[in-house]
């Protein structure tokens, strides 16, 4: 667990997506963001309808969602986000290099990490049956605004 404090943005609960863009352009000012993670569960596809809709075309780093639902729904689940999006929503495939302005939303039943094998290599996804863990957060931790 980190001892250092992820940003000096004052925490404030989130009232829509707009406070979301506001808050992530507010932390890139202060370091460069490579990656936004969000993990939902119930109500988490209402949720996501709510935001990833309002995320910007250009947004210039990757989205990972993980929504712990049912292996059925995942697919649905980006095709509907995709549809409704200016972003590109898939359901993310394990061995899959990420990239900027588009979001990779974990197959059901499975944990995603994001790996990078060196400096030299874009970062990808590992799909794993293991137990969650914050694996994203030991590379990436101050560089990830992550609603939850």
């Amino acid at each position: 667990m980190p001892t250092e404090p992820r940003s000096a943005v004052p925490h404030t609960p989130l009232s829509g997506a707009d406070d979301i863009v506001r808050r992530m352009q507010a932390l890139q000012r202060q370091a460069p963001i490579e990656i936004v993670a969000i993990g939902v569960s119930t109500g988490g596809p209402q949720a996501l309808a709510k935001v990833i809709p309002y995320l910007p075309a250009n947004l210039a780093v990757p989205v990972v969602i993980v929504q712990h639902m049912p292996q059925t729904f995942t697919g649905a689940l980006a095709a509907s986000l995709n549809d409704k999006s200016a972003l590109t929503v898939v359901e993310g495939q394990n061995g899959q290099r990420l990239e900027a302005g588009m979001v990779y939303i974990a197959p059901g039943g499975k944990q995603m990490k994001v790996v990078q094998q060196s400096q030299q290599q874009a970062p990808h996804l590992l799909m794993t049956d293991d137990p969650p863990e914050n694996s994203k957060a030991r590379r990436f931790w101050r560089k990830t605004p992550s609603p939850v």
